[in-house]
């Protein structure tokens, strides 16, 4: 076990008496919704990603490789990630447990998120269109979230549907697709609900007005399109960022800033 992964099963041992993470009296954690089981070397995993990942993407937005707007507007976006993960940080470790058990279960739904993502990947087959689907997916919820506060999952697939009719799928597999979506739709919800998710809101609503806002939800966006389509086992990396990066839309289409939050 790494250094990382000791101080983290330190931290999750002091956490795993709640009966949902809970399987034993052994010190893990372990949930499953939705047909899906996230352990605690899951969770170790994606803490572990984002804290070898997110450094590199934040050094190259510093840099002059990255040539997309002015420096100031790219240290704010490097702010922005600093900061939110600083809250998530402080939440996990500051020694109150319901928060901390807060953020292991947003970060199990989070998880579920991006398992069903990646399956979707497969059904669809269509590497070209998974971007744009996605965020045209997260952005109508971003949207039904701000105008209504509550958003029920059948007005995600609802919409979404349209978009998928475009990529003529056959019967099966269209939906295979659909109930995909049902089921991210249901994550998103289940994350929205913690207290992290309330986190997420206030950091997301600091950005309007910025000039900087739609690089940051573009930067969020390419960061959980490079997990959810790197190309190796292992950790994204810098290059699944930039990978993702090209494939995305124009950063207008961007309407939210998700949790930056990459896992396994």
């Amino acid at each position: 076990m790494t250094r990382t992964k000791w101080f983290l099963a330190t931290a999750l041992t002091l956490l795993a008496a709640r009966p949902a993470y809970a399987a034993s009296d052994e010190p893990f954690v372990s949930s499953t919704e939705l047909g899906v089981t996230i352990t605690a070397n899951d969770v170790f995993d994606g803490i572990e990603e984002s804290m070898t990942f997110w450094p590199a993407v934040r050094k190259h937005l510093a840099s002059p490789e990255f040539g997309v707007a002015d420096l100031a507007q790219r240290k704010e976006v490097v702010a922005y990630i600093r900061d939110v993960q600083g809250k998530l940080h402080d939440r996990l470790m500051g020694g109150d447990n319901a928060q901390g058990m807060d953020v292991l279960n947003f970060a199990c739904w989070n998880l579920r998120r991006i398992h069903f993502m990646r399956e979707m990947r497969g059904t669809i087959n269509a590497d070209d269109a998974l971007p744009r689907l996605r965020v045209e997916f997260h952005n109508h919820y971003a949207r039904l979230l701000r105008e209504q506060g509550v958003v029920a999952p059948e007005q995600l697939t609802a919409a979404i549907e349209p978009q998928l009719k475009l990529l003529a799928l056959p019967v099966d597999r269209h939906a295979q697709a659909m109930e995909l979506w049902h089921k991210v739709a249901l994550c998103l919800i289940a994350m929205e609900a913690t207290g992290v998710g309330a986190v997420m809101r206030e950091a997301d609503h600091a950005l309007d007005g910025s000039p900087a806002a739609e690089l940051t939800r573009r930067v969020v966006a390419a960061a959980d399109l490079a997990s959810i389509m790197k190309s190796q086992s292992g950790p994204a990396t810098k290059a699944d960022f930039l990978a993702a990066w090209d494939r995305l839309a124009p950063p207008s289409l961007i309407a939210s800033a998700e949790a930056p939050v990459v896992g396994q």
